[in-house]
């Protein structure tokens, strides 16, 4: 027979080791950030803007451009096909 393990001992009273609380902060942080993505694409998917008017505006609030590098910026003009716009791109209450 092999020497007992501190794991087998353990089971043989009814016990066993404690977590560590590693071991429960992690799983809830991957659910938390798993949480957080699928909120963010329902949200997307129930905006209440027209998709070119959401890209524009996301692309407008996000400092990156098209190829990822920070210093240029991949906003479109202004102008949308859904209303008249203003200079900085919302819509007017005309």
């Amino acid at each position: 027979m092999d020497k007992p393990t501190k794991d087998d001992i353990l089971e043989y009273l009814g016990l066993q080791t404690r977590k560590s609380a590693m071991e429960y902060a992690l799983p809830a942080l991957g659910i938390f950030a798993g949480g957080v993505v699928l909120g963010a694409a329902v949200a997307l998917l129930v905006a209440p803007k027209p998709g070119q008017e959401l890209r524009e505006d996301i692309a407008r609030r996000i400092p990156f451009g098209s190829n990822g590098d920070p210093t240029t910026k991949s906003v479109t003009s202004g102008s949308s096909t859904s209303g008249a716009t203003t200079t900085s791109g919302s819509r007017s209450s005309a």
